[in-house]
């Protein structure tokens, strides 16, 4: 969030406000869905490129891989969950995010921004809210993580 706060960029939730130029009639309903499939892709590349880079990265493998046994649960509950759970959670998301863009917007310097975002999103990512765009990446990591554990049991998925 503050890299596209700082250096611009679209991400998937808030192109959705989009449509309510849409519905005012500023702006033709195709153009709407073409946006928000472009944005979505584009969102959805990102997070998967982040969590292959963050794989190879090394660092879900250190101590002894304890951050990355933790994406497989995780990822079960973001996709096993009952949708009215997920749908509440991502809105209670975006009145942080929106919160966030909100104090940081009024901040003045670089360094106020950072902590109005910083501290929000810490927020919602504490409360266990819901972010597609997050999920991205987290789905992401976890059939990496789940890879990772089949290729080091020699394949067999029972013991992964």
């Amino acid at each position: 969030l503050m890299m596209v706060v700082f250096y611009g960029g679209h991400l998937f939730t808030s192109s959705i406000l989009s449509g309510v130029s849409a519905y005012d009639g500023k702006l033709p309903l195709g153009k709407t869905i073409s946006y928000w499939v472009i944005v979505w892709i584009f969102n959805f590349v990102g997070g998967a490129l982040i969590a292959y880079m963050y794989y190879y990265s090394g660092l879900p493998l250190k101590y002894d891989g304890y951050i990355l046994q933790h994406f497989v649960p995780a990822a079960i509950g973001k996709i096993t969950a009952p949708f009215h759970e997920l749908f509440l959670r991502g809105i209670f998301c975006n009145v942080f995010v929106c919160m966030s863009i909100w104090t940081a917007t009024s901040e003045s310097n670089l360094s106020g921004k950072f902590f109005a975002i910083m501290w929000m999103i810490g927020a919602f990512v504490a409360c266990s809210m819901e972010h597609c765009v997050a999920n991205m990446f987290i789905i992401t990591e976890a059939i990496i993580s789940k890879a990772h554990y089949i290729a080091a049991s020699g394949g067999d998925i029972n013991a992964a």
